[in-house]
């Protein structure tokens, strides 16, 4: 009968060795799953050696090494990818941290012999990718993160949103820039955004050193060749030692490639277009188009330009104090003055030297005798004059077609445009005229006149034959019902 089995309750201690079971006598089908106890087995009973198929060591270097294909010999150590040396620094494609800086060396990636090294971070089109930075402060006190969901790029600091990507776009406290553009939102409720240009120092200030620069550039084909060239530039300049600054302003004339000098803001605030003078633009016929000198409110001080009044088309100076214009040249190049201008005494004020007024229009002349209205009928009663500042020159056509006097007393003629001065306190007489042409006077007299100061009126003298004085006035008695004359009157306005 064959045995076939030996309990270990029968087996005395130790009475089994290696040396009584030849090789190969215990096959793996012989052995039941857990028949050999670990308990069983002495430190260091089974070796490499001794485990025929099965030639991997783990942790045979001082470093830890991480399985990452099979290496030399099966073993970890021998061309690992991926280490966690002795400082407990974790190194991706190298084995050294040599090459990192010691301040940031807990996680190293590449080597110098390899070509392009990194590390992305995967995720669906909804979810973020992010690389964040806390300490004992907050849980998040600078990163980024990639907002696939929005395409958005964000950049963490102080445990805020700080810069923002997106759109072609870079904003600063601005999650929505605006396309091809830097868009600067304040990082606070009415917080001011800024955009600084720092130069760094030298220690020595010279006057003409460009402190600051914005180039606007370039490259297209059909003028700059494919190569980037500056079209405008507006530079920071230091003025002087004491800090004094200004702003140039360049251009690029047409044809060329290098910017000009166009304009100055000095250090006083002083603008200087330095070609082809200042022109004011609007995209409107009918809106204005003027500068002004004034205070910051626009009450005081001075509005110069187009439109500044009710015509689009018309140079109006504008006193903003007084709320009115005070010169205005119209579309047809005629100026206008409200009070005058003063001629031949410099720039001193002198009313003396002022011309104050200009006009020409009409008058009607009225017959009358001593103040009385005729009967006669009038066939043409013109009149005309031109005002040159208090002088006024008056001509005038009369002609009677029937009726009769039906009144007497001195010959006038009433209805001047003006009222006559009073300039000569030892007469009344301001003005002098004459019959100029008479037809079918009652005398053949010369006649003059005498123009009354204080009224609108004058009346006719006779002169006598010899011209050496006047022989009296004239009369309803001179007038008759085909009376016709024409004449002119010189006199101060009142």
């Amino acid at each position: 009968m064959a045995l076939t089995k030996v309990s270990t309750d029968g087996v005395k201690d130790d009475a089994i060795t290696s040396g009584k079971i030849p090789a190969n006598a215990v096959g793996a089908s012989e052995l039941a799953d857990n028949a050999v106890d670990t308990n069983a087995i002495a430190n260091n009973a089974v070796t490499a050696g001794k485990t025929s198929g099965v030639q991997t060591t783990i942790n045979n270097n001082a470093d830890n090494r991480v399985i990452t294909g099979s290496g030399t010999a099966n073993t970890l150590n021998g061309e690992s990818n991926v280490n966690i040396d002795s400082s407990g620094r974790l190194l991706v494609g190298t084995s050294s941290a040599s090459g990192a800086d010691s301040g940031a060396d807990d996680l190293v990636i590449g080597n110098t012999s390899q070509g392009n090294n990194g590390m992305s971070i995967v995720t669906n089109a909804a979810n973020n990718g992010v690389l964040f930075f806390a300490d004992q402060d907050g849980t998040v006190r600078g990163g980024i993160r990639y907002q696939h969901g929005a395409d958005l790029a964000q950049f963490y600091a102080g445990g805020n949103v700080v810069l923002n990507l997106k759109n072609k776009g870079v904003g600063i406290n601005e999650s929505s820039p605006a396309a091809d553009a830097l868009t600067i939102r304040g990082g606070d409720t009415d917080d001011t955004p800024r955009l600084i240009l720092k130069r760094a120092t030298d220690a020595i200030q010279v006057d003409g050193e460009i402190i600051g620069k914005l180039q606007f550039m370039s490259n297209e084909n059909n003028v700059d060749s494919g190569n980037y060239q500056p079209r405008a530039e507006i530079h920071g300049v230091t003025v002087s030692t004491s800090g004094a600054a200004k702003m140039d302003f360049y251009t690029v004339p047409n044809s060329t490639t290098t910017p000009v000098k166009s304009m100055i803001i000095d250090q006083t605030g002083k603008v200087s277009v330095l070609r082809h003078g200042l022109n004011l633009e609007n995209s409107t016929a009918t809106s204005s188009r003027a500068f002004s000198i004034t205070n910051a409110s626009g009450t005081t001080g001075w509005t110069f330009g187009n439109g500044v009044l009710s015509s689009s088309h018309q140079f109006v100076i504008y006193d903003n104090s007084a709320g009115a214009g005070r010169m205005l040249i119209d579309s047809n190049g005629i100026a206008r003055f409200n009070n005058g201008i003063q001629l031949g005494n410099g720039l001193t004020n002198s009313t003396a030297h002022q011309l104050d007024d200009y006009e020409k229009g009409t008058w009607t002349p009225v017959l009358k005798f001593s103040n009385q209205t005729t009967s006669f009928t009038v066939s043409v009663a013109q009149g005309s004059y031109q005002k040159i500042g208090d002088l006024v020159y008056c001509k005038f056509v009369y002609e009677l077609n029937g009726g009769s006097a039906g009144v007497s007393g001195t010959w006038e003629f009433h209805g001047l445009p003006y009222t006559v001065s009073n300039d000569l306190a030892s007469t009344g007489q301001e003005g002098f005229g004459q019959l100029t042409y008479w037809n079918s006077v009652n005398s053949a007299s010369n006649y003059i006149f005498w123009v009354q100061d204080g009224g609108t009126a004058f009346n006719l003298m006779k002169v006598d034959g010899s011209g050496s004085g006047t022989t009296g006035n004239a009369t309803s008695s001179d007038v008759n019902s085909s009376t016709a004359v024409r004449g002119s009157i010189v006199y101060m306005a009142s």
